[in-house]
Order: structure tokens, then sequence, then C-alpha cells
């Protein structure tokens, strides 16, 4: 992205994105102060909505400490011969696949289990062929 500055010169501009680190260090830092908190103030409110804002208040506040925001540059990928095609294949693949769990236990019909094969083979193909040619 292009943008002006005050003396009419064209910068680029680097495009940033807030993130969090869910680190495991992170997670015990937010376990904890949880750990060591009461939580009378929450179990003594007269409302339930109360109640649930306090604990949310709460749980908001120590996951700011432990899971820090910061800025993030988001990665360039630098090797594009995923076209949005192979991304529909794949993302059906992927529902098919939970399908196909059920296909391991017994419950599918031969049909399903000789049409999610033929599938798989078909999106794996594609996808090698199309790595190639990239």
């Amino acid at each position: 992205m292009q943008y002006k500055n005050k003396k009419g010169q064209v910068r680029l501009k680097e495009e940033y994105r807030i993130a969090r680190s869910y680190r495991e260090e992170n997670v015990q830092y937010l376990n904890y102060p949880l750990e060591k908190e009461t939580w009378e103030f929450v179990f003594k409110q007269n409302s339930a909505n109360k109640t649930d804002n306090e604990f949310l208040g709460t749980l908001q506040y120590y996951y700011d400490i432990a899971m820090h925001k910061k800025w993030v540059k988001p990665k360039q990928q630098e090797n594009k011969w995923v076209t949005s095609g192979i991304r529909v294949l794949g993302n059906r693949l992927k529902s098919i696949d939970d399908k196909g769990s059920l296909m391991k236990e017994g419950y599918m019909p031969e049909e399903f289990k000789e049409y999610y094969c033929h599938y798989k083979n078909y999106t794996t193909k594609l996808s090698v062929k199309q790595n190639k040619n990239n």
C-alpha cells in the first residue's frame, strides 16, 4: 500500500496486524493469578448479570496481561502455487475427512468409501501437478 507524506513523496506503508502470543509459558502465566484469585467478589453479586460481568472483567484483565498484544508484520507467501480452486478442494476434503473418521469405524457405506478415496487421490494429484507448474 502506498501513501504520500507531508512533502508529497510516495512512501510504502508497512502493513501490520495485532496478534497475541499463546505460548505455554504465557498460558501458565495466565493460570497462576487465576488460581490465586479468591473470587469472593464474584460470588457476592446480587444478580447473574453482575456476577458474569465481574468474572469476565477479571478474566479479561489477567488475559490482557498474560497474552499481551503485539504488532506483527504478516509474512508474505513466497510460493503462490496454491490457487483458490485448490483451497476449495482442500476445504471440501477436510469436511469429507470429518465424515471419514466415521468411515473408519464402519458407519459409512462402501460407495462413500470409494468416493472419498477417489476424491483424496484427485486433490493430491492436482496439488502436486500445480506445484510442479509453478
